[in-house]
């Protein structure tokens, strides 16, 4: 998952670190928004979720960096079936 820092700002709380394991990082951090809130750390807990359930991460990792960004900013969102679920 992306480790962060939070800074409190009168909007709120936004990170404004890059830190993090691709594979996890939300389609904002990817981008490079300058700041960003909760709904990226959705993002990732959604993607540990879906790993966790299906025994995967739900995108291709085995092509490098360039292609897992591409897969995340312009594949489709991850979803799972009922096939999918891990027996572990």
């Amino acid at each position: 998952c992306s480790i962060i820092s939070i800074e409190i700002t009168e909007d709120g709380p936004a990170a404004e670190s890059f830190i993090g394991t691709l594979a996890y990082m939300s389609p904002a951090r990817i981008r490079g928004l300058a700041e960003y809130s909760f709904e990226a750390d959705m993002w990732s807990l959604g993607i540990m979720m879906i790993t966790v359930i299906t025994g995967r991460i739900p995108f291709p990792t085995s092509n490098g960096s360039w292609q897992l960004m591409k897969a995340i900013l312009e594949g489709p969102q991850p979803t799972i079936t009922t096939k999918e679920v891990s027996s572990e």
